[in-house]
């Protein structure tokens, strides 16, 4: 028997039924997205924010080869899986028989507040734009998936729409009008949710149609899905000389690309120690999203390293740091079901403190 067969075989058999309930794919892609999310900050971390801050030509060819390939590319992968577990988080409620519209706003409620703590050491957190998030999509999750096509396409026109829309109203001089306490609700309640929604509502669709429950019988479609990483590139690349590109493709078209791209290589069935480590990183990505956060915090800005390390080095970090995630969160799930942080959402969200729907 092969080392990585073994160690499948030995993959937590306490978490069997946990695991038949999930969509592992889900939890792979999810590790792979924070992946990319850690590269991406690290660059925020680090305080580079152009090729030029680093007079070294290694430092700007990885400056540039992140900016084309990683940024703004793991966080729609996110988004869309948020989508997505949201409605699977539905249909188990439902299964249950469980009131699915208090356990939503119960874990609004908590993902904002765990987001609002969380602002104080990352700024550009992305927990209290969830929970936000989340209060539009209760009004979704009940839609079947042909409605949902619908309201894709209604999102994604008000997202290309909004940049005439601002246009208009500075030209018309009514910009300055929305300002102070009025404009930051407006902001936060209207605008914000505009850009992020296509991709969340393209998750529920494909939870909808139940796509990545058969990796190996969908496996012809994610080759036709291997066509959006290099229309993805080619439109992140030119958007960066002309950003009116970026209002239609903001990294999402690359983001499907991984997608596909992954989902081929898993449904083979191979490098399972690999996909492993992914998943169990997904498994617990709540946690490993704030401790990524926490950690290089304390590591670039308490500690005064800054961007000492530079693009290149920072790339290095980040897999190091990523691989300790990998084997932590394999470790960790041998002996518990989840993470301290997802323990106290779901404490939060089922209010109980044993974590489970009373």
């Amino acid at each position: 028997m092969k080392p990585w067969q073994l160690m499948h075989m030995k993959y937590n058999s306490r978490n069997i039924l946990y695991q038949k309930e999930r969509v592992t794919f889900i939890d792979t892609m999810r590790g792979f997205s924070l992946f990319w999310i850690l590269l991406s900050n690290l660059l925020v971390f680090q305080g580079i924010y152009y090729a030029e801050d680093s007079e070294k030509w290694l430092d700007q060819q990885m400056y540039h080869t992140l900016v084309l390939w990683v940024v703004d590319s793991g966080l729609p992968i996110f988004t869309l899986l948020f989508g997505y577990s949201v409605v699977k988080l539905y249909e188990s409620l439902h299964r249950k028989g469980r009131n699915s519209r208090w356990f939503f706003l119960r874990r609004a409620a908590g993902l904002y507040a765990l987001g609002y703590v969380h602002s104080f050491v990352f700024e550009s957190d992305i927990l209290r734009t969830y929970g936000l998030m989340l209060l539009y999509l209760l009004f979704l999750v009940r839609l079947p998936g042909k409605w949902l096509i619908a309201v894709l396409t209604i999102c994604y026109s008000l997202n290309v729409s909004l940049y005439f829309m601002e246009g208009i109203l500075q030209s018309l001089g009514m910009y300055e009008m929305f300002n102070g306490m009025w404009m930051d609700l407006l902001f936060t309640i209207i605008i914000t949710p505009i850009p992020i929604l296509p991709m969340m509502v393209l998750g529920m669709i494909l939870a909808k149609y139940k796509v990545f429950h058969d990796l190996e019988r969908e496996r012809k479609w994610y080759m036709i899905g291997f066509l959006l990483i290099p229309i993805g590139l080619y439109t992140k690349y030119i958007s960066l000389s002309n950003p009116f590109i970026y209002l239609f493709d903001n990294g999402e078209v690359l983001a499907l690309g991984y997608i596909f791209l992954v989902a081929w290589l898993c449904s083979y069935g191979k490098g399972l120690a690999v996909q492993q480590m992914f998943s169990s990183v997904g498994q617990l990505s709540l946690t490993n999203y704030l401790m990524q956060s926490i950690i290089c915090t304390l590591i670039f800005v308490f500690f005064g390293v800054g961007n000492s390390l530079g693009a290149l080095g920072g790339v290095l970090f980040g897999f190091v740091f990523y691989a300790l995630q990998c084997m932590i969160s394999v470790l960790y799930l041998r002996s518990f079901d989840r993470g301290p942080f997802e323990y106290l959402l779901r404490v939060v969200t089922n209010w109980s403190w044993k974590g489970k729907i009373g």
